[in-house]
């Protein structure tokens, strides 16, 4: 759910459409900084707006990559071993 998202409030109600009353007004989005920021607070949602697993799936293998490259960076000679200590 996008309530569950943590994203900075303005934010939500500008990618849902909703009037945000003057700040709607002093958003520019043709400015590479206002981009950069409803892009940031996007990724925090983007599980509450996709419907297929794919992004989710994504995520977890880039993150099962930084365990292992973690793992292997410290010298652990087993699996089992730095599994342990995740």
């Amino acid at each position: 759910m996008l309530v569950n998202s943590e994203i900075v409030g303005k934010f939500k109600e500008l990618m849902m459409g909703h009037s945000v009353g003057l700040d709607e007004f002093y958003y520019d989005k043709n400015n590479e900084e206002s981009r950069k920021k409803i892009k940031l607070e996007y990724m925090k949602a983007v599980d509450a707006f996709t419907i297929n697993d794919e992004f989710r799936l994504r995520k977890q293998i880039a993150d099962y990559k930084d365990k292992d490259r973690e793992c292997a960076e410290s010298g652990k000679t087993s699996r089992a071993a730095c599994q342990q200590n995740n």
